[in-house]
């Protein structure tokens, strides 16, 4: 598995927030960033000042720094030497918001380096850890209490033989988003008990969706999308949904990579890193507003329009500007049936319920109720579901 490593150092709170790194493994809690440093853990106040190394182990690498709900502890990757890790696995541990009590939770014994944990997200009173455990031939999610104890809980199937990676668990601790891979990324959602898994991105056949991350108000998640892909510049791009999926919004527009998003505790940007100055950046931009991919325009007994938002670019200083697509999602309810169909082409629910439409675009939904069914109306603020 190839994981990218980073070297971060945040000097501002705005624009280009470092000058060489990859990858914005960083959480800020009150006046406090947590972050890798050349494979140590860090942090540093907001500003800029008072950088500490709080693990300092040369020769070894620790990474995938995470808070924990009230800022006092911090868990993080390590393959340091510990009492329970002879064999120098890549293990998630605990300390103290200060570095100290370095408590290990994963507790794996495997000397041919098969067993590895990593990434590692923090449930609701910080009792329980979920991360990406490598028990096999693909990757899991996995979950442990935060006593050290080491007991797992694997909430995803290895049966299927998909990686699960990139867990992130909601601050509400309701839900947990992950990547979900086999031959196509997608961004799922189930509960902390691994119940109730859903495909948030399933209308995005042929790209790639990963890296998720809670809004912190648990309304919205930011993610990493390849449907730009192209050679020889490798660009991905940043896009916000609703936590049920609908609502895209596209957040960056660059030729370069814009990956691995994450939010301010206040939720109003997004922090993500960049290879548009040349070299891996960490980079800010400002969180595109709630619900910005529609608007409701006009509605009658059957139908209800869309439009998408006219807000300008908000990476057009970094891109060239233009508006990005925006992604329209019809469920129904009800026991009857019938269809919705959408003017211009492109959904006929049934079977393909959303659609990606260009920027500006003007799309009206019509439901059609089967026989002996009735259309009852739609549900605001969204177009729909439709009840029939």
């Amino acid at each position: 598995m190839l994981r990218k490593k980073s070297l971060l150092i945040f000097l501002a709170t705005a624009g280009v927030l470092s000058t060489v790194g990859a990858g914005p493994a960083a959480a800020a809690v009150g006046d406090q960033i947590v972050y890798e440093c050349v494979g140590d853990i860090c942090v540093i106040n907001a500003d800029g000042t008072g950088e500490v190394n709080l693990t300092n182990s040369p020769g070894w690498e620790e990474y995938d720094p995470v808070w924990s709900p009230d800022g006092a502890r911090i868990a993080f990757t390590s393959n340091a030497p510990a009492a329970n890790n002879a064999d120098q696995n890549f293990e998630i541990f605990v300390m103290n918001a200060d570095g100290s009590s370095v408590v290990q939770q994963t507790i794996t014994s495997d000397q041919f380096g098969e067993f590895q944990s990593y990434g590692p997200t923090r449930g609701p009173g910080g009792t329980e850890i979920a991360f990406e455990g490598w028990r096999g031939s693909f990757p899991q999610i996995i979950k442990v209490p935060s006593n050290g104890s080491g007991t797992e809980t694997v909430l995803t199937n290895p049966a299927d033989s998909a990686s699960k990676f990139q867990p992130n668990w909601s601050a509400d601790g309701s839900k947990i988003l992950f990547t979900w891979s086999l031959g196509q990324q997608d961004v799922f959602v189930m509960n902390p008990d691994g119940s109730n898994q859903v495909n948030l991105t399933p209308d995005t056949e042929g790209s790639g969706q990963r890296d998720p991350v809670w809004s912190p108000d648990g309304t919205r998640f930011a993610f990493t999308d390849t449907r730009f892909w192209s050679f020889p510049t490798f660009n991905t791009e940043i896009f916000v949904r609703n936590a049920d999926g609908s609502g895209e919004v596209q957040v960056t527009d660059h030729v370069n990579i814009d990956d691995t998003p994450s939010w301010s505790p206040d939720g109003t940007t997004i922090i993500f890193s960049s290879t548009r100055g040349g070299i891996y950046e960490i980079w800010t931009i400002a969180a595109p507003p709630p619900q910005a991919s529609f608007a409701m325009v006009a509605e009658d007994a059957a139908t209800k329009t869309a439009t998408s938002s006219s807000a300008a670019d908000p990476d057009s200083a970094g891109a060239g500007g233009g508006t990005g697509p925006f992604n329209l999602t019809v469920s129904k309810t009800g026991t009857g049936s019938g269809t919705v169909t959408s003017a211009p082409t492109g959904i006929k629910c049934g079977n393909d319920c959303s659609e990606t439409f260009s920027a500006g675009a003007s799309v009206t939904l019509t439901a059609r109720a089967g026989r002996g069914s009735t259309f009852t109306g739609w549900s605001a603020p969204a177009p729909g579901p439709a009840a029939v």
